[in-house]
């Protein structure tokens, strides 16, 4: 997304991807979001989420969530979203359903 700064166009980003103006301040900010759990591997302890809000898929472990087991397709809150290395990742996951 542009954003005209100071009379020019600038591209908002975060870490290494261009994001929406509304992205950017709900990941700064650690608004919580609600996604889907794409899938999880219990064996290894850690899944991926996808979200509406987030165009990427998001990283979570098991430590991040009050129970050690979740099944694709579970509906999710999660924030303190963050970008490391490796893409973005979820600090707390809470299930809805």
């Amino acid at each position: 997304m542009l954003e005209e700064v100071n009379g020019k166009e600038q591209r908002l980003c975060l870490g290494y991807r261009n994001v929406g103006k509304n992205e950017v301040k709900r990941l700064h900010k650690g608004l919580s979001m609600v996604g889907t759990v794409k899938s999880y591997k219990s064996k290894y302890g850690y899944g991926f989420i996808t979200s509406e809000e987030i165009q990427e898929d998001v990283f979570f472990s098991y430590r991040v969530m009050d129970e050690r087991t979740i099944k694709p397709g579970t509906k999710v809150e999660f924030d303190n979203v963050k970008r490391d290395r490796k893409g973005l990742k979820a600090g707390k996951v809470t299930i809805i359903e």
